[in-house]
């Protein structure tokens, strides 16, 4: 795989515009929280999974945050060919050896990082919070942790999603499909 330079900065600049984006969205969604958020059920103590709760908040972060960002950024990616910012690169994603097996169709494609980011990421959340032995967190502090933690899910996720549209885009991809 070969970059050109305005593929290089273009994917850092991107890369980086994802990554606050990711953060301002979630710290903006964690607005809505109440004061403290238990790690499971409700300050009250029902419903153990309660929408209040941190174990379902990290539920819909990562399904969210795959989908969305494939939707975002392949879309984004498609807009900057089609006004001539940037350049089909010269390789196609079939020589990206994972890339190269991601579903072409962007809704198939973000329905699938969504399940990828539930599967992996879900997981790994809810064993650091526990671990931690986190029973709850204040207002300000499950604010900042859902940003951060969105930032997290997206380092991975964005990255891959923009190579992929990229390679989309390159003319060798389109020939024969």
């Amino acid at each position: 795989m070969k970059m050109t330079e305005i593929n290089v900065r273009y994917l850092f600049i991107c890369f980086l515009i994802d990554l606050f984006s990711a953060f301002f969205i979630n710290f903006g969604f964690g607005l809505f929280a109440t004061e403290t958020i238990p790690l499971f059920g409700t300050a009250e103590g029902r419903n153990l999974l309660s929408p209040e709760s941190l174990f379902m908040d990290l539920f819909w972060i990562n399904l969210y945050s795959g989908f969305f960002i494939v939707i975002f950024v392949t879309n984004g990616v498609r807009e900057d060919f089609k006004k001539g910012k940037i350049k089909p690169p010269p390789w196609d994603r079939k020589s990206i050896p994972i890339i190269k097996y991601l579903p072409r169709n962007t809704l198939t494609r973000a329905l699938f990082f969504s399940i990828i980011c539930l599967v992996s990421f879900f997981p790994l959340g809810l064993l650091a919070l526990l671990l931690l032995r986190v029973e709850s967190l204040p207002y300000w502090n499950f604010v900042f942790m859902k940003a951060l933690y969105g930032v997290l899910v997206s380092i991975p996720i964005a990255f891959i999603v923009r190579i992929s549209a990229l390679g989309d885009g390159s003319k060798l991809s389109n020939k024969g499909d």
